[in-house]
């Protein structure tokens, strides 16, 4: 089939375009859930039960603009698998185990965490905070696999300051699995210390 080649310039990108065939190269990743909290949060856990279902094979979790109501102590970021469906309750019959390295814009050389045969994910850094301004918030993005097998795969990145007003920053990158007997449907992210997100934006996508 011959290919017709044009300038990028002749392309209106605000014109509505209608393709017929195979288009490749083009994302699967679709909305799920979401939810914005500006400003009057007081819990110190996002729980989404039933996000996660036989609709898609691998999730992608977005929370931003993360923040809480003491930007100076740490918030020990956690995270815990949910069963259920709507009615959720935390996966705690199997083990997390995780190897979750970090930066820290104050030193030079990277450090390590473990996960082994826990019962959560430690997502990032203890003395991670979030602050109580834009410039403070903190961000997560975590890429989940196989909810519906017999192991969960999954990766995530987790970046926010040593302290709320400190420039200083840490980013944490992560793997880890978890051996599960039934199907996972929902998460649960928390401070460990109980520290309350004030404001934070949330999204899930399933990518097929």
């Amino acid at each position: 089939m011959a290919i017709d080649k044009i300038q990028a310039e002749s392309i209106n990108l605000t014109d509505t375009f209608a393709f017929t065939g195979t288009v490749s190269g083009v994302g699967t990743q679709e909305l799920v859930t979401s939810a914005n909290v500006t400003g009057n949060g007081s819990s110190a856990s996002i729980v989404v039960d039933n996000c996660f279902t036989s609709a898609y094979t691998a999730y992608r979790v977005l929370i931003w603009d993360m923040m809480n109501n003491n930007g100076t102590d740490g918030v020990n970021p956690r995270w815990l698998f949910r069963t259920g469906g709507s009615s959720g309750s935390d996966y705690t019959g199997s083990k997390y185990n995780a190897r979750n390295v970090r930066g820290y814009s104050g030193h030079s050389n990277f450090e390590t965490d473990n996960s082994d045969e826990a019962a959560v994910f430690k997502v990032g850094y203890d003395a991670t905070q979030l602050g109580s301004a834009d410039n403070n918030a903190g961000l997560l993005d975590f890429r989940i696999y196989n909810t519906n097998g017999s192991q969960v795969k999954c990766y995530w990145d987790y970046v926010a300051d040593h302290s709320g007003t400190d420039p200083s920053t840490i980013w944490n990158y992560a793997g880890g699995a978890l051996s599960q007997t039934t199907a996972i449907t929902g998460f649960k992210f928390f401070s460990n210390t109980s520290k309350a997100f004030t404001h934070y934006r949330l999204r899930v996508f399933g990518i097929k």
